[in-house]
């Protein structure tokens, strides 16, 4: 906790940490852990490492909120500080049981010299607290050694997501064997013997050498599982977060599912946890990570902002931006009826800001240009810019980050395959900011475009709802269908916002902008 403070007090002021997104604006963070909310708190725990802004010796760290918009830091929750967790306290989850908090985490355990990517002793653990704020080791840790041994490995056995229904508690883990991820469901009576139940899923071959982040929930009478299947022949990434929906019956854990589905088409979305609110909502958010060394910054990564799931019974999670956004809006520009002439461009303000949040309906009725862009976070001459695009003829809509961030040096530099250190080389490869020098060619494409192909191809509207915070940049697409999301770090000067029109005319049916507020403002 002192090294967090002393992190705090000698960061420089940074124009890119997010307003409204759950950050700790200082040190390494990545996976959501322990979401929850209890007596009218919402309490977002988190893997962080508390000396340096790269993945090391990992903790939890600790943020609450009232509203999901004002975030307060909390005490560190957890330390390696035992033999079980003595090389970290990987990602788990919270439950409230008789008023005493629990956190269920992987203890991880380095058993060679090298460490990784195999060389782990991976066990499930627990801690307690009486007031959410300081937790101490049970002491009959580890309470799970090891998966089965035809079902899983012991060095790649993590992310408990922990839940109780109807008195009995159940736990989903991520494990492998023979090179292929699994989900695998515990069940307890007492809450200290856990007996292994069933495979709910697991990897063809295609699919993963590696899951992750287990998510296990009833949405509208369907049973979810999100997860994150490393090494998922998953185009155009291999890592990604995703989604089966189906049937879950609890008594045996038969699990009967569609087809994977990914929950973010973006660049930046990664290791989702979800959390049930007092409202009944199922909120979910996720990490966004960056490489904050290479981008020279005191802080690497923040949250996702929170999203509600739905589902219409098709098989298919929607996605929405919670209600408590709205509290954020400031000034309001409206634009109903713009026609936006055939390879023209049409300035939308000339000071859109930081941190703003635009709707936008596109008539594609009347719309016959083969391609329509809307530039964010422009600077005057263009050559910087952040791209939503959208394809006519493709039905697709692509989020190009080429040219997106301002003179940063060495954020064309990534998690590569050469120069990865600890366990961030198995975690995530996304690349963090893309370069607008004359490295941009170095970077693979996927990691400076990712694409959507709209599912109504014949739809008479194209709708986008696009939140910016600094350099968080998250589209939702035809009313929450899909997401993509993605960090870029523009030039503070870069605030112009522009309609292109190719090969045609773009009729802007509706079209709303609002300048959103710093919480700590309200």
């Amino acid at each position: 906790m002192r090294a967090m403070e002393r992190a705090r007090l000698e960061a420089a002021p940074d124009a890119h940490i997010p307003l409204f997104h759950a950050c700790s604006g200082v040190q390494w963070l990545n996976d959501p852990n322990g979401v929850i909310v209890h007596e009218g708190k919402i309490h977002v725990f988190y893997q962080c490492n508390p000396y340096g802004v790269e993945w090391g010796t990992i903790h939890w760290g600790h943020m609450v909120s009232e509203d999901w918009l004002h975030w307060q830091h909390a005490p560190i929750a957890l330390a390696p500080s035992a033999p079980y967790d003595r090389d970290g306290c990987f990602s788990g989850s919270a439950v409230v049981r008789d008023g005493q908090f629990e956190l269920y985490y992987t203890g991880n355990v380095f058993i060679t010299p090298e460490g990784l990517p195999d060389g782990l002793l991976q066990q499930q653990c627990v801690a307690v607290s009486d007031d959410g704020i300081v937790f101490h080791k049970r002491p009959d840790n580890p309470i799970i050694c090891a998966p089965p041994e035809h079902v899983g490995q012991t060095n790649h056995f993590r992310d408990p997501k922990v839940w109780v229904d109807r008195g009995i508690g159940y736990m989903v883990l991520g494990t492998k064997k023979d090179n292929k991820g699994k989900v695998v469901l515990y069940r307890t009576h007492d809450w200290t013997h856990w007996e292994f139940v069933s495979t709910l899923t697991e990897s063809d071959g295609t699919m993963g050498h590696m899951y992750e982040c287990p998510d296990l929930f009833l949405l509208h009478d369907e049973t979810v599982l999100i997860f994150c299947p490393e090494g998922a022949l998953v185009e155009p990434s291999p890592r990604c977060a995703g989604y089966v929906i189906g049937q879950l019956r609890f008594i045996d854990g038969a699990f009967v599912h569609g087809p994977f589905c990914k929950l973010d088409h973006g660049f930046d979305f990664y290791a989702p946890q979800s959390v049930l609110d007092a409202h009944g909502r199922r909120i979910v958010i996720g990490w966004m990570p960056m490489n904050g060394k290479a981008l020279g910054k005191s802080w690497a990564g923040c949250m996702s902002m929170p999203r509600v799931l739905t589902t219409r019974g098709d098989g298919v999670l929607r996605q929405h931006p919670i209600e408590e956004l709205r509290a954020l809006r400031d000034r309001e520009f409206v634009v109903r009826d713009y026609v936006v002439d055939a390879d023209s461009a049409m300035l939308l303000t000339a000071q859109c800001g930081n941190c703003f949040e635009l709707i936008v309906t596109i008539d594609l009725i009347d719309t016959d240009a083969a391609i329509v862009e809307l530039h964010l976070c422009s600077d005057e001459s263009g050559t910087q810019k952040t791209v939503i695009r959208y394809d006519r003829t493709r039905h697709e809509v692509a989020f190009d980050r080429t040219h997106a961030n301002g003179p940063i040096d060495g954020w064309n530099r990534n998690f590569g395959e050469d120069d990865q250190q600890g366990f961030a080389a198995l975690h995530v490869d996304a690349t963090m900011g893309i370069s607008a020098s004359e490295h941009t060619e170095d970077v693979p494409l996927w990691d400076r475009v990712r694409t959507y192909r709209v599912q109504e191809k014949h739809a008479a509207a194209l709708r986008w709802h696009i939140f910016f915070d600094r350099c968080t940049l998250e589209l939702f697409i035809q009313d929450g269908e899909a997401v993509m999301s993605g960090l870029v770090f523009p030039h503070p000067d870069a605030q112009l916002c522009k309609w292109v029109s190719i090969g045609g005319k773009t009729a802007i049916r509706d079209m709303r902008y609002y300048a959103l507020r710093d919480p700590k403002t309200i």
